[in-house]
């Protein structure tokens, strides 16, 4: 008498061999009835390269991202540190869709501050260093011309006072903030990139993928915002901290938007990879169809 197998699956891989044991259920004839039966299909084939094998499991297609392994909540320093050092690759990896960032940042991060703390003790920016910074701000996120437009007819001493008034505000942020906002085209954001210029370590940029990162999906480019995201990446980096280095809100904030871009461009690979495979099944297909 037959019996129906259990619907089942092995599957065992070798260095020789794989073996893949696949019940399908057929009629067989036994005397004057069909029964329904299991049959069992046993392939043999030579092993090949992992390249070669598709499992079709989730793990087999799924792309190990390191990037992904870090958010906000982490307190792995190693994986900070890695995602802090790898800031300028990141920048660098952006030059054909964006070639003025990665100039554009060696001024922000480093010339100006630079030029800033030269005219201590009375510090501030010029209308041409605003621009500038307006064009680093829109070129490392999304790109709002109109701003630069606003900035560039501002007028210089108009704010050569602001900034002033600003820097010397510090650290009171909600004061600092509010001194440069009176300028038309800066806007909470804006400032902070001001301010972080010239006090890393007590004021952050607001960036969108810090605030993706902390606040999650809210982007409301608010005063009040950006005094919760600069105590979260204050405290953050306080917790990151140690006697042998030092972690500033800033580079809580770099390393956010270096861990951020580096998974959008590991995902775009992925995607390319995937696209670039689903072409070739296709292009052997048709082949075969031939």
């Amino acid at each position: 008498m037959w019996k129906c197998a259990e619907e089942s699956r092995v599957v065992l891989l070798s260095w020789k061999a794989r073996l893949i044991v696949r019940p399908r259920v057929v009629l067989m004839r036994s005397w004057s009835t069909f029964v329904a039966m299991p049959r069992i299909d046993i392939g043999v084939h030579k092993f090949r390269s992992s390249s070669q094998i598709n499992l079709r499991t989730p793990s087999s297609t799924a792309v190990i991202n390191p990037w992904r392994e870090m958010d906000f909540k982490c307190s792995n320093i190693s994986l900070w540190k890695e995602a802090l050092s790898s800031y300028e690759s990141r920048m660098s990896s952006m030059n054909d869709k964006k070639p003025n960032l990665a100039s554009l940042d060696t001024f922000y991060r480093v010339e100006l501050p630079a030029l800033v703390h030269a005219r201590d003790p009375n510090p501030y920016i010029t209308r041409s260093e605003l621009t500038s910074l307006m064009k680093w701000k829109l070129s490392r996120g999304k790109f709002r011309p109109r701003l630069l437009d606003f900035v560039s007819k501002l007028d210089e001493e108009v704010v050569k006072s602001a900034s002033e008034k600003a820097f010397l505000s510090l650290p009171d942020l909600s004061s600092a903030v509010s001194e440069l906002t009176v300028l038309k085209g800066i806007g909470p954001a804006t400032a902070s990139a001001v301010l972080a210029a010239y006090a890393p370590d007590v004021a952050p940029f607001m960036s969108d993928e810090a605030m993706e990162a902390v606040l999650g999906n809210s982007k409301v480019y608010s005063l009040k915002q950006y005094l919760v995201l600069a105590d979260r990446l204050q405290m953050k980096a306080k917790e990151l901290s140690s006697e042998d280095e030092i972690f500033t809100p800033s580079d809580v904030e770099r390393a956010l938007w270096s861990c951020a871009v580096g998974a959008k461009l590991s995902n775009e690979l992925s995607t390319e990879k995937s696209d670039d495979g689903s072409k070739s099944t296709s292009r052997r297909k048709r082949k075969k169809s031939s």
